[in-house]
């Protein structure tokens, strides 16, 4: 089972450490909350997490089926609440549109 070593930077910013191969993600909080938008903030991880996941789970299907995905795009818009608490709203997965609500 992956594990994962997440420490705070300060700025704003976190590192997530991949335990098992030392790959690092960095976090910024975005421009129109405080950050420098400088990374991926939180929340746009979870959105591309969120894709990333259906794009796997198709490719999986995909190879079982004989069928090359390689170069498969996926496009995603994250929509964030207008009112408090701030908050994702909408995660929308463009062409063909259709909307995953979170």
């Amino acid at each position: 089972m992956p594990k994962f070593s997440i420490k705070y930077d300060g700025n704003l910013r976190a590192i997530a450490i991949h335990d098992d191969s030392g790959t690092k993600i960095i976090t910024a909080a975005p421009k129109d909350n405080q950050g420098d938008g400088s990374s991926f903030s939180p929340t746009d991880l979870l959105c591309v997490s969120l894709a990333t996941c259906k794009l796997t789970t198709m490719a999986i299907k995909a190879k079982s089926l004989q069928v090359n995905m390689d170069g498969v795009e996926m496009k995603v818009e994250k929509i964030m609440s207008s009112t408090p608490p701030r908050k994702i709203a909408e995660v929308i997965k463009q062409s063909p549109q259709s909307k995953w609500r979170v």
